[in-house]
This record gives C-alpha cells, sequence and structure tokens, in this order.
C-alpha cells in the first residue's frame, strides 16, 4: 500500500525517509506573505524545494518520494515572482475565485485535475453527464445568442427559459462544452443529487427543468429553492457555476409565486419554434421521408421552423426500456471475444486461454448458472461466430480466410467441413443472415450471397460521403483509430455498423436507412426499437431511429459485450473478469 504523510512545517521535511514514505503532501508552505518576502525565510524554503524536486526525480524507486504541495493560487504567483523553479512549472488549479471585477473567463476551457474513482458517486454522476452533454450537444447553434449567453455566465449563475422544446438543454450542455472539458459538469435532474457533488471537483452544475419536466412541480422547486441559499453562497466563493434550465411558464410561476432568488437573476430567453433557428435534439429525419431534399443526417437534429406545425417524432409514446436487476461477477479460464446465440437460448462462444493465449477454444456458456460446456480446443486463430440456420454455427478465422461449420446439440459441439473463404478484402468481422454474408473491413461493409457473389459494398451515404472516415481511402483514414468500424450486429429486419464516432443502419439489401452520431466500441439489439451500445466505461440504451433513450449501466474496463434475448442477459468481459447482468423491461 502507498505510504503518504502530511508536513505543515518546513523542518518536517528532514524527518522524511524514503524507504518508508512514498508521498509527501506539504500543505501551506507560504502560510504568511512575510515567509515570501524575507530573503532568509525564501532561502531555507528554497533549499527545503529543491531537496523535494530532486527526490521526486530519483530514478530509484526506493529512493523516490513524490510531492504534492498544496497553496493558495495568489501565494503561488508571488513565490513565482522571486524564484523560478521547475518545481511550480506545472500548477494544478482547482478552482480560482471571482468577483464582479474580476468575472469567470468564459473563453477559457478549464481542465479536470482528477477523476473519481470506480464505484464513486460522483464518479458515475460525471460519467453519466459527459455522455449526456455528448449526446445533446450540436455544431448548430445561434451565435449572437450564444454570445449573449456567455457575457451573462461571467456572472457565474445563468437561467436559460423558453417554451417547450426550444432547446434549453441542448443550449446549455453547447455553453459548457464552449468552457469545459470533458467531466467538469454534473447535471441534476433531482434535489437529492447536490449532496453527491464535490465542491473543487465539479466546475459547473446544470441544474434541469428545476420546476419540473413535464408540468409544474410545486414540491420539486420548492426543494431546488431551499438549495439554492448552499448552492449561492458556493457560487459566490468561485467554488463551483449554475446553469438552471426552466420552462416559461412555469419559471413565471416561480417568480410570481416565490418572488424569486439571487440565483436566479441573470437570464436568456430562447426563441419559440417558429421564431428562428434554434437546433433541437430529436430524432433524425429518414433519408426516405416524403420531403426530396431532406439531407443525409450524421447526427440526430431537427431543426423546426416557422411552417413545421407537425408533432415532434416520438412524443407521447409509452416505451418499455431495459433495466437491470442484478450483477454476478464470474471468472472462467476462457477470455471470451465473440459469441452467438441459438434459438433455443444456447449461447456458443469463442475465446482463448487466459493461461496460454494461443490456444484458443469454442465452448457453450450457460448464463444462468455460469458455466462452460466443453470447451473444445481448435487449431487456428479464430476470428468470430456466427448463427445462420437451425442448430448450425459458422467459424470464421481471418489467418487462413477459412470458415468451419459446427453443429450445437445437447451432446456438445460437433465441428464439421473446413471451407474457403473467396474474399480477399482484409475483413474483420463476419455475420451471417438470411443466407447472405455481411462482412465488414475497417472502412466498408460488403454483403455476399451464399455463393459469395457481391450483392453490395456499403462505404458511402447516397450524398457520396464516407460512412466510416473523413477523407478520401488513404493509409492515413484507413488506419484511423477514431473512424473505423468498431462493431456489427444483425436484426430481423435491419443490420447495426457502429465505429466510434456513430452509428450506420443498413437493410439487407445494402441501403443505408439511417446514420446518426453515439460513440460505440461495441453494439447488440435489444429489441426491434431498442439497441446496447459501449463504449468506454458505460452502456447505453438507443432507439434504432437514433435517439439517446438513458444510460443503463456504468462499469470500468470493458473489452466486450453481449445481449441474449432469450436469456434476457447481458454478458460483460472485462480485461479482469466477466460479469453476467440481468436485463428487464421497465414495465416488469
Amino acid at each position: 500500500m502507498p505510504r503518504c504523510v502530511e508536513i505543515k512545517k518546513l523542518d518536517d521535511w528532514r524527518h522524511v525517509d524514503p524507504e518508508e514514505t512514498d508521498l509527501v503532501i506539504y500543505c501551506e508552505p507560504f502560510h504568511d506573505r512575510v515567509v515570501i518576502d524575507d530573503p532568509r525565510s525564501r532561502r531555507e524554503l528554497c533549499d527545503t524545494f529543491q531537496s523535494m524536486q530532486d527526490s521526486a526525480k530519483m530514478p530509484d524507486k526506493e529512493s523516490r518520494v513524490d510531492v504534492v504541495i498544496v497553496s493558495e493560487h495568489s501565494m503561488v504567483e508571488a513565490w513565482k515572482e522571486h524564484n523560478d523553479m521547475q518545481l511550480f512549472e506545472d500548477v494544478v488549479e482547482l478552482y480560482r475565485p471571482t468577483a464582479e471585477e474580476t468575472p469567470l473567463d468564459v473563453e477559457k476551457r478549464y481542465k479536470s485535475c482528477k477523476r473519481r474513482g470506480a464505484g464513486d458517486v460522483l464518479g458515475n454522476m460525471l460519467a453519466y453527464s459527459d455522455a449526456y452533454i455528448k449526446q445533446w450537444r450540436t455544431d448548430e447553434i445561434d451565435q449572437a445568442l450564444m454570445d449573449s449567453a456567455k457575457e451573462k455566465f461571467k456572472k457565474k449563475a445563468l437561467v436559460i427559459t423558453g417554451p417547450k422544446g426550444s432547446g434549453k438543454t441542448n443550449f446549455a450542455v453547447n455553453l459548457v462544452s464552449t468552457c469545459y472539458e470533458e467531466n467538469q459538469c454534473v447535471v441534476l435532474t433531482e434535489t437529492s443529487e447536490w449532496k453527491h457533488v464535490i465542491l473543487g471537483e465539479v466546475s459547473v452544475i446544470i441544474i434541469d427543468e428545476f420546476a419540473g419536466k413535464f408540468k409544474y412541480n410545486a414540491s420539486t422547486t420548492e426543494g431546488w429553492l431551499n438549495k439554492f441559499d448552499l448552492i449561492y453562497a458556493a457560487v459566490v466563493q468561485g467554488k463551483v457555476n449554475v446553469i438552471v434550465t426552466c420552462e416559461t411558464t412555469r419559471f413565471k410561476k416561480v417568480l410570481k409565486t416565490y418572488s424569486g432568488h439571487a440565483l436566479l437573476n441573470h437570464r436568456i430567453q430562447m426563441p419559440g419554434r417558429g421564431t428562428g433557428n434554434i437546433t433541437v435534439k430529436e430524432e433524425p429525419l429518414s433519408p426516405f421521408s416524403d420531403s426530396s431534399d431532406t439531407p443525409e443526417m450524421d447526427e440526430a437534429v431537427v431543426t423546426y421552423s416557422r411552417e413545421d406545425k407537425r408533432e415532434a417524432p416520438g412524443r407521447n409514446v409509452k416505451e418499455n426500456l431495459p433495466e437491470y436487476r442484478s450483477i454476478r461477477d464470474i471468472n472462467i479460464d476462457i477470455a471470451l471475444f465473440d459469441y452467438c446465440e441459438m434459438p433455443d437460448g444456447t449461447v456458443v462462444c469463442i475465446g482463448y486461454s487466459r493461461a496460454d493465449v494461443l490456444k484458443e477454444y469454442i465452448t457453450k456458456l450457460n448464463l444462468r448458472n455460469c458455466t462452460m460446456e466443453g470447451p473444445f480446443k481448435l487449431d487456428y486463430q479464430l476470428n468470430c461466430i456466427s448463427f445462420p440456420e437451425g442448430q448450425e454455427i459458422i467459424i470464421f478465422t481471418q489467418e487462413k480466410n477459412k470458415m468451419q461449420h459446427a453443429t450445437v446439440n445437447d451432446s456438445g459441439i460437433e465441428l464439421g467441413e473446413i471451407k474457403n473463404i473467396p474474399v480477399n478484402q482484409g475483413w474483420k468481422k463476419v455475420r451471417v443472415h438470411g443466407g447472405k454474408y455481411i462482412i465488414c473491413t475497417n472502412v466498408s461493409v460488403c454483403i455476399y450471397d451464399q455463393t459469395w457473389k457481391r450483392i453490395r459494398e456499403i462505404t458511402h451515404d447516397r450524398d457520396n460521403n464516407p460512412l466510416f472516415y473523413d477523407t478520401l481511402p488513404s493509409s492515413e483514414s484507413k488506419q484511423s483509430k477514431n473512424r473505423h468500424i468498431t462493431d456489427i450486429t444483425t436484426g430481423e429486419e435491419l443490420f447495426f455498423v457502429s465505429s466510434r464516432v456513430k452509428i450506420v443502419v443498413c437493410n439487407y439489401d445494402g441501403d443505408v436507412t439511417r446514420v446518426f452520431r453515439a460513440e460505440a466500441k461495441g453494439i447488440a439489439v435489444y429489441s426491434e426499437q431498442l439497441l446496447l451500445t459501449w463504449s468506454d466505461h458505460i452502456v447505453s440504451v438507443y432507439s434504432v431511429t437514433g435517439v439517446f433513450k438513458k444510460m443503463l449501466l456504468h462499469e470500468n474496463h470493458m473489452s466486450s459485450l453481449f445481449y441474449s434475448k432469450k436469456n434476457k442477459m447481458l454478458f460483460l468481459r472485462k480485461f479482469d473478469n466477466e460479469k453476467i447482468v440481468c436485463i428487464e423491461d421497465s414495465s416488469t
């Protein structure tokens, strides 16, 4: 375990033994301005700081001691006027107090200095908020209104009001995105969440629809007003900044009923749908809608105009969204990396031995009791597995460009004939559906029939824009870590291709029916209406039309995801173990 000591006096450093200490925290070395101005005290500090710097740079780990110095910003700046030491070149600023004469510089992007650990409540709130901000952020915004908001936000608290559907939340997250890096903002929807905000670790909070989301809620309003004195005190001291959103008529009712609050003094009013080009996050329009000039959408946005009187799609529709009920850790000897589900719910997987990565296996996985049946060792390097029909599966190996049929029954897995794959595209994954092979490379998807005759290649949208990379094909773009295809999965009528920035939806004729923005290292079909995606440490739920629905769960170090429809279980492979999550509809 790391050994840490705190020192508060200069002489304490002499008693630090590197063999017994890993980290030293020196609190307030400049406890008085006299220490900085007095030449003798300054020289003693210089000698101590130099000793700390030398100790922190020792190549021998046993002799090295890491040092953290905690001080007020003004004292550090005063010290640097007298001494140009390398120790103070890289200063982490938790927050800087602001006042009317020195307001917040909203043009500066503030960087995070700390990330909360796994399992921490604030860490989960930050992760959910980051994903929420990414989903609702857009490049299209009223710049004049944004400039006005930035000016008012210098007062450190801002209220954004507007009619229903005017883009208040969208505008709020865009304002935050212009001022802060990731992991600095928390979105609060309930008053109880405020107690988890740690001042100094969160730079800004968004209180979304504080008077009620769907209708005026007096209880919710009073709850927030009771918290506003505490929040305002933190704002005045420069410890946190606040953005509040509220529907216009509800906000007027708050002012009439409760006479307002100092936190609500600086406001921005959003125009209604028919009074400007305010971009509102909604379902993307289908490229095959009635309007022939509707462009292919790269993100889920719709711009409402005065003439557009239709109700936004997807509203007032009751949905059964997935909820996770329990999580079970399991430890198995094989690191599984691809999966398929048989009609009876049998899950067949492929993976490699944790003890010897050169040994690869195929096995049946019993999700109910977390056991493997088999496993059967294979003599070639595996790539992926797919279920075509009946009791048959197909194993694909990229190493030799071959595939092997296998039959799954109660007694186990019977391996069949090995065949050549008569295509040479540098493919990375194959899925089989309805007698067709769907093959993806880093930057394209191809559909083949049962005789391996190519039916369609998918690389561009209907406007000839590349789907999986930004520029024309080149060695650089094809190797891009930000744009290549990460996963492909099949549904009954559609299949879905994910990348780090978007999801492409296609039918089995090869037509691109929809494109929407979403970060996804992996993707699974939850139902004919919903998708599960994972990216970094978050599993999210999207509609197949591209609307973000919810965060399902937060789990660090995920490397693959598989959802079993029949068993209603989510299998998460992590770097060090596996987890099984039971899933149920919110209506059950």
